[in-house]
């Protein structure tokens, strides 16, 4: 059940922010080892049990709790996952700390404040956020704990929160409009990201990012001229562009190691790629796999001819 649920918000975002052509695409896997039960601190208020709000006025009756700690999934949305116009604010939670459970807040299309997250600090399972949003106020400000999977999507044109997470798991961005939007600006670690339908032409997004364990990903981004990434060093599994036909160069001036380099080509042009080359007779590099061609380029092949 809990695969099915998160699979199905992961799409919802997709069909939000973009339509997909239909070709080749990395496979998400969404069955995960559960995660160990937080513990509430005696003075917590605590809340039992999952719960749906789908209108304002369930969520201002909420705050008569004055909860502390919720022992389970909270879901913000309407009942049937469509668009919902009527919550504007979250304003009931600003007392919850922690989350044990899941923190899912899609299909808004008229909210205006996240201010009543303002004191959480943890989430003991997954985050999903896709909603139109589009306040100057920065969002989830002490929100340091993610213990499971980050989905998060919005076409709006700047959000600005998540700053204080400084290690994830798998973070999946979803139809990001804007490179103006300020998010995970102090994330170091991360098993997984993966990027997909970004309508912005630079990503910026993680300017202290340092390694990532398994994959890195960017994918259907048509836009995609330029990858910003400081500070990164390592990435342990592939570093993958797909479909992402105006790609010029990204910049990775203390990288030390890519496992392996995939590329998803629509043609045989792979020699635009070729400001990559002195990564690889670096030795940053340790393997390159150029697809969707019918020419088989070695490492070697790679160097010789983005010198000629």
């Amino acid at each position: 059940m809990k695969r099915e649920i998160v699979t199905y918000i992961l799409m919802s975002i997709v069909l939000c922010c973009s339509c997909a052509e239909e070709t080749k695409k990395t496979e998400i896997i969404t069955e995960k080892t559960p995660l160990a039960n937080l513990l509430p601190y005696e003075s917590d208020i605590v809340y039992k049990g999952n719960i749906v709000f789908s209108t304002q006025e369930q969520i201002d009756d909420f705050e008569r709790g004055g909860y502390t700690f919720i022992d389970g999934n909270i879901t913000i949305s309407s009942q049937d996952y469509k668009d919902n116009y009527d919550i504007e604010n979250v304003n009931s939670f600003n007392k919850l700390i922690s989350i044990n459970g899941d923190l899912n807040i899609v299909h808004l299309k008229n909210l205006k404040s996240l201010q009543g997250f303002d004191n959480l600090e943890v989430v003991n399972g997954d985050f999903s956020f896709s909603s139109n949003y589009n306040e100057k106020e920065k969002s989830f400000k002490k929100l340091e704990k993610i213990n499971g999977d980050i989905y998060f999507g919005t076409n709006e044109k700047k959000f600005e929160g998540l700053n204080s997470i400084k290690t994830a798991k798998n973070i999946y961005l979803v139809g990001m409009d804007s490179e103006k939007s300020e998010i995970f600006h102090n994330l170091r670690t991360a098993k997984e990201i993966y990027i997909d339908h970004a309508s912005v032409d630079s990503i910026n997004f993680f300017p202290n990012l340092q390694k990532v364990e398994t994959n890195m990903t960017f994918e259907y981004s048509p836009n995609l001229t330029y990858i910003n990434l400081p500070k990164l060093e390592e990435v342990g599994g592939y570093f993958g562009l797909t479909n992402v036909p105006n790609f010029e160069k990204f910049n990775i001036p203390n990288i030390k190691r890519i496992n392996n380099l995939i590329i998803f080509l629509d043609d045989d042009n792979w020699k635009r790629y070729c400001f990559i080359s002195k990564y690889i007779k670096d030795n940053k590099i340790d393997t390159v796999d150029i697809r969707g061609t019918l020419l088989n380029i070695s490492k070697k092949d790679f160097i010789l001819e983005c010198e000629k």
